[in-house]
């Protein structure tokens, strides 16, 4: 595939209806905000930071690494469940809205006059 230009990501996202990282080794992942920010819930694995990132039920499914029938169910369950889908991805717009540079911004500085 190669590099995907910025001005395609856009595309990209909205032709999906959800984001499958079975990362092996990984401490974070820009994908899992630009995920949300698209309104698209996450697979992931339990590695690194990435449970910090995807919450289990609500934005997202985490799975164990190198785990392919758990991939496989939690790929599946998702296709097979519209309901579950939709609210998944009401939530991770909900996410991006409220976990904005300014929010994190508004927060520290919160903390910092207090």
């Amino acid at each position: 595939m190669g590099w995907i230009e910025d001005n395609q990501v856009e595309r990209f996202f909205k032709e999906i209806d959800f984001v499958v990282l079975p990362y092996t080794h990984a401490s974070q992942s820009g994908i899992i905000p630009l995920a949300y920010a698209f309104g698209k819930p996450v697979i992931a694995t339990c590695i690194g930071g990435i449970p910090e990132q995807v919450e289990e039920g609500k934005t997202g499914i985490l799975i164990q690494p190198g785990n392919v029938g758990e991939l496989e169910n939690a790929i599946c369950d998702l296709l097979a469940d519209s309901i579950l889908l939709k609210m998944l991805k009401k939530n991770c717009y909900e996410y991006a809205a409220m976990n904005t540079w300014d929010s994190s911004a508004k927060m520290l500085i919160d903390c910092i006059e207090s």
